[in-house]
């Protein structure tokens, strides 16, 4: 079960990634409207937007579909990675940093977190499944971007 809930969370945050590489801004309309914070920063940045959001939870969904939990419980956790990465994007505009800007943890952990215990309820899952989740998707985060960087999908190596 970790296996395939790895597989569906990767799916969620990566399908934004592939989207944009596949058909590029078309269609990328920022969630938060390009509208500013009471900091002056943006409220998330020009690469949150809703096609990637509905991407992701439509991936997760699919794959989740093929590998046996089914589509509803991929949408409930690609929404719910989508959710995590959307936090971490307020957080890291509130740190004054650029959506390239690397921040181990940050951006792991809430977008794998909340969708690893909803799964965890969802499944009865011990914790240490749970937490492994989130371990094995930190790695694969830290791994795979470089990676698809290299492969020219990525326009930041993390």
């Amino acid at each position: 079960m970790i296996l395939t809930l790895l597989l569906i969370l990767l799916a969620a945050n990566g399908a934004p990634v592939l989207l944009r590489s596949l058909i590029g801004r078309r269609g990328a309309s920022p969630v938060d409207g390009g509208r500013l914070a009471w900091d002056g920063r943006p409220w998330l940045g020009a690469s949150k937007t809703w096609r990637g959001l509905l991407a992701g939870i439509l991936l997760a969904a699919v794959v989740a579909w093929l590998l046996g939990p089914g589509a509803l419980f991929g949408a409930v956790l690609g929404a719910l990675a989508m959710a995590g990465d959307l936090f971490s994007s307020f957080v890291k505009r509130r740190l004054g940093k650029a959506s390239s800007d690397r921040v181990t943890g940050l951006d792991q952990i809430p977008e794998s977190l909340l969708p690893a215990l909803a799964a965890g309820v969802w499944l009865a899952l011990a914790v240490w499944q749970v937490l492994a989740v989130v371990l094995l998707f930190m790695l694969a985060d830290m791994v795979g971007s470089p990676l698809l960087y290299r492969l020219g999908l990525r326009r930041h190596p993390h």
